[in-house]
């Protein structure tokens, strides 16, 4: 049994389980044959709608009960013809069979995994709820909407976004001081190349410490790659083309360089929060976590706009996120699509952005102009330069099941603790991707 009649079997099952029988074809929701032989389950639905009553929207997703209420707590406010109702999905295969099995058909997906879901065909196409309800999508940013859009041939669109990281270079100013270093531009970006020298100038031991110039937060080098935003495959014919994309030549070149700084290693440990490190290359949640709750421990840091490549000066990393995507299952898409278009309103969107509970995924300059604005470890400081830059715009169609077969940070790790250059480098991942996908498509 494939997974899509696995699928179907479950939502067989849950009929059975729920009224003793499980007849036609599916045409987008659930059909229950009762005794006399009708869908009463959607036609109550129906009437429940149409008399007034509100319709319950479940919403799965892998987060707690907080950051519900923070993300869909006004827009059950707005919508009081809708109850919504949460349900906890991890992503995985095991656990969508088990919300079937459980007699839960969530009307909307909020996950990482878009993948499973196509396997399942669960996604609901928005486009013609989108044009049916006059929904205005340049509302959000054009590099999210390229995105949501890269998932299938159709480009058709496929949900929302749920959020979306945006990037800053983060800088102690005890530390520039203390090496008698000029803070960074808090209104123009540096080159790549720029901070990396920067970062020699901040490295070494003063007063019997040693620091670091710049450091990657958490081993995150998605910033400098994701300006590019280029596929490593051919997502049609799945064919590796490192080779092809002078690109990733750049960014393998850059992190050579960064790593010949003496002193600097492959590690994860968050040195900028230790005082340790003199920049950050970090997204916007930096001051969120890892300051033990002290805002004087970021008194003295401050955010300037992200490096850029010299061929793109104005550009940020594309943007992503968990798309939040209605179910081909739900027998409410239109109330499902009435959730997500107050997920993105301005209202919304601004009272995720003041508290930091999402990055924004819209272009609203209200939301962008108050981001952080409720949060005190960013009061005073530079958070403009959060959104300095014009995010890239990805591929039309994004390569996502083969590009999973090219192990980027593998590489990075390779080329930070071994003596191999970035050529010879290139090419080994180049050829062990090939293999890996050619045995992948055996298995098929």
């Amino acid at each position: 049994m494939n997974k899509r009649n696995g699928m179907y079997f479950l939502l067989c099952l849950f009929s059975l389980i729920l009224m003793g029988g499980c007849v036609g074809e599916k045409t987008g929701s659930t059909e229950v044959e009762t005794d006399g032989g009708e869908d009463q389950q959607s036609e109550e639905n129906k009437q429940s709608g149409d008399n007034g009553e509100p319709v319950t929207i479940t919403i799965a997703l892998p987060f707690g009960e907080d950051i519900f209420q923070d993300r869909y707590g006004i827009i059950q406010e707005k919508l009081p013809n809708i109850n919504l109702e949460m349900v906890y999905f991890d992503g995985t295969s095991e656990g969508l069979e088990e919300l079937f099995a459980s007699k839960t058909v969530p009307d909307i997906f909020n996950t990482g995994n878009v993948a499973l879901l196509q396997e399942y065909d669960a996604i609901l196409p928005m486009d013609g709820l989108i044009e049916k309800h006059g929904f205005d999508t340049s509302v959000i940013d054009p590099s999210i909407v390229t995105f949501l859009r890269s998932f299938n041939d159709e480009q058709s669109m496929i949900g929302i976004s749920d959020g979306s990281s945006r990037y800053g270079l983060y800088y102690n100013k005890e530390i520039f001081d203390l090496f008698g270093v000029a803070y960074p531009d808090p209104d123009k970006s540096m080159t790549w190349n720029e901070v990396v020298e920067l970062s020699r100038q901040l490295t070494g031991k003063r007063n019997g410490t040693d620091y670091i110039g710049l450091e990657f937060d958490g081993n995150d080098f998605d910033p400098p790659l994701w300006q590019f935003a280029v596929n490593y495959t051919d997502p049609q014919t799945g064919e590796v083309q490192i080779a092809d994309k002078p690109e990733l030549q750049s960014f393998f070149n850059l992190l050579q360089d960064y790593y010949n700084i003496p002193g600097v290693d492959y590690n994860d440990t968050c040195f900028f929060c230790e005082k340790g490190a003199a920049m950050s290359i970090g997204w916007h949640g930096m001051f969120l976590w890892g300051w033990d709750d002290d805002v004087s421990n970021v008194e003295n840091m401050d955010i300037a706009p992200l490096p850029v490549w010299p061929d793109l000066p104005n550009t940020a990393p594309k943007l992503q996120g968990w798309p939040i995507m209605i179910s081909s299952y739900s027998e409410h898409p239109d109330e499902a699509f009435q959730v997500l278009m107050e997920y993105v309103s301005e209202e919304n969107q601004l009272n995720m952005a003041k508290t930091v509970s999402a990055g924004p995924t819209t272009v609203y300059p209200k939301v962008l102009e108050n981001f952080a604005a409720d949060h005190e470890f960013y009061d005073g400081k530079n958070v403009s330069a959060l959104f300095a830059l014009e995010p890239a715009l990805g591929e039309e169609r994004r390569s996502a099941k083969w590009d999973a077969y090219v192990d980027i940070n593998k590489a990075i790790e390779e080329l930070a603790t071994t003596d191999i250059d970035v050529p010879t480098l290139l090419r080994k991942l180049e050829e062990e991707s090939t293999t890996k996908i050619q045995n992948a498509k055996d298995q098929e």
